[in-house]
């Protein structure tokens, strides 16, 4: 990590919602703290270098057996996490307002990625590159909390008329990547709600629309989030 790691900081209140999740596991905080050199994360402008952030990490990840704390993480994230900034973005009039000014202040987000946005003819990518050398497990924790994050941003933004998106990592397929079929079910199931509800397609254009390769799976994965079948939930 060279000299890297003592220049790039995090701020220290995202770390302190990953710490609060591993305490309510039964992790002693304490004991993460201390191997990674963390006096205390609860300042409103603490910060943590790359360094202690990677110490922490694997103090968590020995202490827990778990390897998916990056999503851990960015379930917890939402705008408001993001101190004054998130307000900014919560009350961005569009959402192409809301990606703009995202991309203007990533620095004050987190300074560890570059975020750029890039225009398609029918769709925006948001790429984020790293601006630093980073040790394979912090890259992993804040790849994952970045995309989950998002997700949950997004959400959260656009409620049910959030489409269907993709994702690209560059770290290798986790271990627990099924759980990102939550991510993608519940995105699925709200714009289904909706589909049904203005009652213009019938229940196979809808599976075919929101790209399931046949109905049977589209009502499998509706009735597993919403315990009723799409049918029965337009009657």
């Amino acid at each position: 990590m060279g000299d890297a790691a003592g220049s790039y900081r995090l701020p220290a209140r995202y770390i302190a919602q990953l710490v609060d999740f591993l305490d309510s596991t039964g992790i002693d905080r304490a004991t993460v703290l201390r191997a990674a050199r963390i006096r205390s994360i609860d300042a409103p402008k603490a910060q943590v270098t790359l360094r202690q952030v990677e110490a922490l990490l694997r103090a968590a990840e020995e202490a827990s057996g778990r390897v998916d704390l990056g999503f851990e993480l960015g379930r917890r994230l939402n705008p408001t996490s993001h101190d004054i900034l998130g307000f900014a973005l919560l009350t961005s009039p569009t959402f192409g307002h809301y990606l703009r000014l995202a991309v203007s202040y990533q620095r004050l987000i987190q300074p560890v990625f570059a975020l750029s946005l890039r225009r398609r003819a029918a769709w925006v990518d948001l790429v984020y590159l790293p601006a630093v050398a980073l040790p394979h497990r912090s890259m992993r924790m804040l790849e994952e909390t970045i995309v989950v994050s998002n997700h949950v941003a997004f959400q959260s933004t656009l409620h049910d008329r959030l489409p269907p998106y993709g994702v690209w990592m560059s770290v290798e397929r986790p271990p627990h990547a099924e759980r990102y079929r939550e991510l993608s079910l519940q995105v699925r199931t709200d714009r289904a709600r909706q589909l049904l509800a203005e009652g213009n397609l019938s229940v196979t254009q809808i599976a075919y629309r929101l790209g399931y390769t046949d109905v049977a799976s589209f009502v499998r994965g509706f009735r597993t989030q919403t315990g009723r079948t799409p049918g029965s939930l337009r009657a």
